[in-house]
């Protein structure tokens, strides 16, 4: 196999024979075969039709699968050198975009990659031809920042969870401990409910999990807010001057409550108000700031915020590049790579729409001589003999599309 400067400099080579200005000689050498078959099919012709071949009822004809088979191989001997070129400058491009990702830039050029692939194949998978999301994308962009704003928005509940929690006998330092968990626990947790609602019908887990965190705090709801209302209505002045407690604790007097008395106070339908309008909120910013699909929600967030930081980081290491080479006159190490594999890639992509451009050209040949052959066939035939019933059915391609060689796309500006 000869070295990669050699392959490129007969891709250039075989490039400037292509844009030159008469055919090239893979053209000019196929056209000469094209006059030679002709001949030999309009013989052909001639003798099949004057014998009445072939028949009416035949379905097929062997001479024209043979000139089928000529041209096929015509194209695969005369395109053979710009085939083997391709492939050969196909192993130098990767081999260079190898080495190009070991560098810094590389490696940023194949995370973005990654991320639109990802993401491309997720607008398949959904089904989401234009990429958009089901989320508020002010919310999804910014949903780390509202979800620690309404985190902080609910430490507003704070004191009446301390003062709750006094109500079991706990010290001051323990009270103040566990208020604040259980404070942020209540806002988290309505916020993931927003979520899995979000996505309930995405899992048989996320619904159960969604079911689930619901009656969690629901019952907390409620729990919280019998305890917010019991120890309001047994420290309360009136309970005392009616003398229906004994002098106690806040707890023993709780213990004495009946049920029916806390449920109908004003504190506790109150505090059930106050706590569902956090857990609203809660539920609605979770479920803004969601798509119904985690894949794509992640796939959605890579690629329209952390890929246009990774672009940037790209440009501008580019450019830091290209100012060290102007100052030192001489091209950096990762400037001449790039120039290299964008070199390369001009050169398959020349050479890969010359093959795709011949391959139709034979096909055309090979129709024009296929149709020469039923002409004159046609002309010798004795009115006896009918045309062959399969001459009337369209065909489509003779000649296999050489299409162009698929290869990585490494980005570059």
């Amino acid at each position: 196999m000869d070295n990669p400067d050699q392959v490129v400099l007969k891709a250039q080579r075989k490039v400037e024979l292509l844009h030159s200005p008469i055919n090239s000689p893979d053209f000019q050498l196929l056209e000469k075969q094209h006059f030679d078959l002709k001949k030999i099919a309009s013989e052909s012709g001639r003798k099949d039709g004057s014998s009445g071949y072939p028949k009416y009822e035949d379905t097929a004809n062997p001479f024209e699968d043979q000139i089928i088979a000529w041209y096929n191989q015509l194209l695969h001997v005369l395109n053979a050198d710009a085939s083997s070129l391709v492939s050969q400058l196909t192993t130098r491009c990767t081999n260079l975009a190898k080495k190009f990702e070991s560098t810094v830039l590389g490696q940023l050029s194949r995370k973005e990659r990654e991320i639109n692939k990802i993401f491309t194949d997720a607008k398949v998978k959904f089904q989401r031809p234009l990429g958009k999301t089901n989320a508020w994308p002010v919310f999804l962009k910014l949903s780390n920042f509202f979800l620690a704003l309404f985190l902080l928005c609910s430490l507003s509940e704070y004191p009446l969870n301390a003062e709750a929690l006094k109500a079991l006998k706990f010290n001051a330092t323990s009270t103040k401990i566990l208020a604040f968990p259980l404070t942020i626990f209540f806002a988290f947790l309505s916020h993931t409910l927003g979520k899995f609602q979000k996505r309930k019908n995405e899992t048989q887990l996320n619904l159960v999990l969604r079911n689930l965190i619901l009656t969690l705090l629901l019952g907390y709801l409620v729990a919280l807010s019998l305890f917010r209302a019991s120890y309001s209505l047994a420290t309360d002045e009136f309970a005392t001057l009616n003398n229906r407690f004994e002098q106690g604790s806040a707890s023993d007097i709780m213990h004495s409550l009946p049920f029916l008395d806390i449920v109908g106070t004003y504190d506790f339908w109150m505090s059930i108000v106050l706590v569902s309008l956090l857990l609203i909120v809660g539920v609605t910013l979770g479920y803004l700031s969601h798509d119904s699909s985690s894949e794509f929600e992640s796939a959605f967030k890579a690629y329209h915020y952390k890929r246009p930081i990774i672009l940037k980081q790209y440009s501008d290491l580019l450019e830091k590049e290209k100012r060290t080479a102007a100052i030192s006159s001489q091209p950096s190490e990762i400037l001449s790579l790039l120039n290299d594999i964008d070199h390369v890639k001009e050169l398959i992509s020349t050479l890969s729409t010359h093959q795709s451009k011949f391959s139709n050209f034979a096909d055309a040949l090979c129709r024009e001589t296929i149709f020469l052959y039923r002409a004159e066939n046609a002309r010798a035939r004795n009115t006896n003999y009918p045309d062959p019933i399969h001459w009337s059915f369209s065909s489509g391609r003779y000649i296999e599309l050489l299409e162009p060689i698929e290869y990585d796309q490494t980005f570059s500006t």
